[in-house]
Formats: structure tokens, C-alpha cells, sequence
């Protein structure tokens, strides 16, 4: 009953724990459980602050006293739960939304916009581990993006497929539902034509070395045979029976290697596109570096001594006195000291305003 909260556990005191074991909750509860922390509802969000920073616990259970029926004694009654992300969200007025956050808020329960793609795909884990999809001989398509991170991560020959053609494999592939009275799924010495997922249920598993046969387990989520993608001819040196109703996926080397076969098209199409392109055109490439060498130079040089180019209008010479006079630079060209020289064909005139007072009235500047 909601009133009669005994103890709290977190997920991280369970990872240790195997299913199999039967452990009481009550022994863990009394090894590994945190006291219940409590707080009225009319607790002040300021005082309820206070409280969690002394550190005694994150989550406190909301409780009041519960007078509606008066055939029956008043009692406490548990009527919620707040934590300390709760707390902060209302001292600062607005929402906090983390990486495990699903929804924004808990009144208008929108999505977190940039993860629904991200909660499709957690459905789709969770449907396949729901013993109602046991006998659904097909993945939809919130599966198929699943299992297809789930080897893309862990099977290094699916890994350098493209995510398309790898969903283009696992559409193609079969899901079987296999029965305990049915045929061992590997033996031993056998040659096989593909890899093994397995989606729901359990297998059994003998692998011999030497004289001595070692038997083990596989449930939902492992990879058997991988290795026969890539080998023309894969013989298997262990056997896997079937202990339970079980689903599993299966991927056949042929179309592996179809798969394979059309990525490599693709790239080379797109490589000879990429060779076909043609390139810039001189004309073009050349205006565009003389352009930006004289906004360079027009940056660096702003007074009178200096070009458009960043180079000096005037080159210091020895005068009669023994002196340096100054010379026109032979940057320049044309009757005009102040006339810059010509761009490259193709390329575009810039009027450098101020870089040096023209010689005549009719200079070009």
C-alpha cells in the first residue's frame, strides 16, 4: 500500500544481483536500504531545500493525514514523491531537462523534441525484451534501427556498412521462432551460412577444448557465428541448443555480400562524380587572389606610403645631397606613379581610394 513505504533501493544496489538467486528484497533492504525520508505537503520548497543539503538523501516521499473517511481513524497517507531537481526547478522557475528526460514537464508531458527519435528507439528495446512479441516473425521499423546500432557497435564487418544498406540487410533477413523440440541451432564440425542474433528467449552452449566441453547461456542480445559473414566456407566449433521459445535473427552471407556488393557501387558512383565536377576557373581563381591580396594590403597600409598591395609607393634612392630621396616604385606602371598595375585577365579593378594622391589631375587611382 502507498502508506506503508518501508525501505528505498536504488538501481545501482541491484547490478550485482542475479535474477536467479532469489534474494529477498527484505535482505536487501537490510544490507543496501536508505531510510525513508518524509516531508509534509505543506512543507515550504525553501525549508525542503535546507534539508536535502545536509546531505541525508535526494528523494523524500510527500505524506499527509487522510480524515475523508469518518468511519475510520485518520492516517498518514503517501501522496507523492519530490527530489531535489524538483526542488531547484521551482527555486529558479523553470524546467531542468537532463539526458535521461523524457518529457519537459510532468502537466503538458511533451517530449523532449530532440529525442523522440531517441524514445522510439528505446520502445523498440523494450518491446523486444515483452514476451508478447515472442511470436512476431518480423521487425518493425523502430526495431530494425535498434538492432542495427546494437551491431553496428558490437560486429566489426557490419560497422563499415552505411546505415542504409545495413537496414536494407535486416529488412531482408529472416526472424525465426525457434522451439526446444526443434533441431540444435549449431553443431559442432557443421558448415553454416550465416550469423545468429538472438532477440528473445534462451540457448544453450557447448564448447569443447580438449578432452574437457564447456557449457554456458545465451540470452536476448547475443551474437553467434559473426565470423561466417566473412568466411566463404564458416564450420562451427561449438553447438547451441535451444532451451527455451526463442527469437532470433538471422543473417545470411549472401546477402551480406549483396549488401557489400551495392555499397561499393555507390561509393564509386559517387567517387566519379566527384571526379567529374569541373574544377574552378582559372580567370576566377586568379581574380579572387588578386582580390583578396589587395583588401590585404589595403588593411595592413592605410597611409600615404603605402600601395594597395601592402608594398611602398616610394622607394627610398641616394639624392645628390647624399641623402635618400624618394622614387616611384616599380610596382607601379604607366605615366602615373599612382596607377596601379593591371589585374590578371579576368580579374576585377579596385578602386583603392587615398592610397596615394595622383601625380596629375588625369592619373588613374
Amino acid at each position: 500500500r502507498s502508506d506503508e513505504v518501508v525501505g528505498l533501493l536504488s538501481a545501482k544496489d541491484l547490478i550485482l544481483i542475479d535474477p536467479e538467486d532469489g534474494v529477498p528484497i527484505g535482505t536487501m533492504l537490510e544490507y543496501c536500504g536508505r531510510a525513508v525520508v518524509t516531508v509534509w505537503f505543506d512543507t515550504p520548497v525553501a525549508q525542503l531545500f535546507r534539508d536535502f543539503k545536509r546531505g541525508q538523501s535526494h528523494i523524500a516521499m510527500v505524506q499527509r493525514v487522510n480524515d475523508a473517511d469518518e468511519s475510520r481513524d485518520p492516517f498518514y497517507e503517501i501522496v507523492g514523491i519530490v527530489t531535489l531537481e524538483d526542488v531547484l526547478e521551482e527555486l529558479i522557475g523553470a524546467e531542468i531537462v537532463d539526458e535521461s528526460d523524457v518529457y519537459t514537464d510532468n502537466v503538458t508531458r511533451a517530449l523532449v523534441e530532440p529525442r523522440r527519435e531517441e524514445v522510439r528507439r528505446r520502445g523498440a528495446w523494450q518491446d523486444m525484451l515483452d514476451p508478447t512479441h515472442l511470436r512476431v516473425a518480423r521487425l518493425t521499423d523502430s526495431e530494425i534501427e535498434a538492432v542495427s546500432l546494437f551491431l553496428a557497435a558490437s560486429v566489426p564487418l557490419l560497422a563499415a556498412l552505411p546505415p542504409h544498406h545495413l537496414h536494407a540487410m535486416l529488412r531482408a533477413s529472416s526472424v525465426l521462432i525457434l522451439e526446444p523440440e526443434g533441431p540444435p541451432l549449431y553443431e559442432r564440425g557443421e558448415p553454416c551460412a550465416g550469423c545468429t542474433v538472438v532477440l528473445q528467449g534462451r540457448l544453450s552452449t557447448r564448447v569443447a577444448c580438449g578432452s574437457e566441453t564447456f557449457e554456458g547461456e545465451r540470452g536476448p542480445w547475443s551474437i553467434l557465428g559473426a565470423q561466417a559473414l566473412a568466411q566463404e566456407v564458416y564450420v562451427a566449433d561449438f553447438a547451441v541448443d535451444v532451451l527455451e521459445p526463442t527469437r532470433v535473427l538471422q543473417l545470411a552471407r549472401e546477402t551480406y555480400e549483396v549488401v557489400c556488393k551495392a555499397a561499393r557501387q555507390e561509393a564509386e558512383a559517387t567517387h566519379s562524380l566527384a571526379r567529374a565536377a569541373p574544377p574552378p576557373s582559372p580567370s576566377a581563381a586568379a581574380a579572387t587572389a588578386w582580390v583578396d591580396e589587395a583588401a590585404a594590403g589595403r588593411d595592413a597600409g592605410q597611409d600615404a606610403g603605402q600601395d594597395a598591395g601592402g608594398r611602398s609607393a616610394l622607394t627610398p634612392s641616394a639624392s645628390s645631397a647624399g641623402g635618400p630621396s624618394l622614387q616611384p616604385n616599380p610596382f607601379f606602371s604607366g605615366s602615373s606613379s599612382s596607377e596601379l598595375a593591371r589585374p590578371p585577365a579576368g580579374g576585377i579593378a579596385i578602386e583603392m581610394m587615398g592610397a596615394l594622391p595622383p601625380a596629375s589631375e588625369d592619373a588613374a587611382v
